[in-house]
């Protein structure tokens, strides 16, 4: 027949970012935390031995910041869709983001690409699922409520696989990963 197109096999990948390191404030804060922890609970034991339970909660609290301080992202692509999940100390999953890629207006590793629809978005939500030490690319989406921006590290799996089911949204500089037709 002319002018039909074979359809698309499905396809399927997954991602993960790896365990990704703390910042250098993150553990300042979290040593601070355990500091006062140990201050206040020499101080309550000497000289107010009724309050030393109040110290526990820095104890309590130094734990839980440490704990949501090993996470890591999952990128899911299905067909079309996306998914990109958080794993938190890997004992809590949440689903952080989920997209159609016939969606996918733009997707670049040069943030001047994105300047355009800034200027014209009346409303751009950005989500930042990455790390930036790391090489981070954008995703635009277009949605019923105006645009959404979201920053990955993505390998050149992910990158084939999206360049192959929308290869006018792909813009990147410099990237020598093949299209395959999927």
């Amino acid at each position: 027949m002319i002018g039909s197109r074979t359809p698309l096999k499905d396809v399927y990948t997954e991602f993960s970012t790896g365990m990704l390191p703390p910042l250098p404030l993150q553990k300042v804060l979290r040593n601070l935390l355990i500091a006062s922890g140990v201050l206040l609970l020499i101080y309550t034991v000497l000289f107010y031995p009724i309050l030393w339970t109040f110290s526990l909660l820095f104890f309590v609290l130094a734990y839980y910041y440490n704990r949501s301080l090993k996470f890591e992202y999952e990128y899911l692509i299905y067909n079309d869709d996306i998914h990109i999940d958080k794993i938190i100390a890997n004992l809590k999953r949440k689903r952080k983001f989920a997209g159609n890629l016939q969606q996918l207006k733009v997707f670049t590793d040069d943030p001047k690409e994105l300047n355009p629809y800034r200027k014209n978005a009346q409303r751009m939500r950005i989500r930042r699922l990455n790390d930036n030490r790391q090489k981070t690319y954008a995703m635009l989406f277009s949605g019923g409520d105006g645009l959404e921006c979201v920053y990955i590290n993505a390998n050149d799996e992910v990158i084939r696989l999206i360049k192959s089911r929308q290869s006018l949204a792909v813009k990147l500089k410099n990237s020598d990963i093949p299209v395959d037709v999927i």
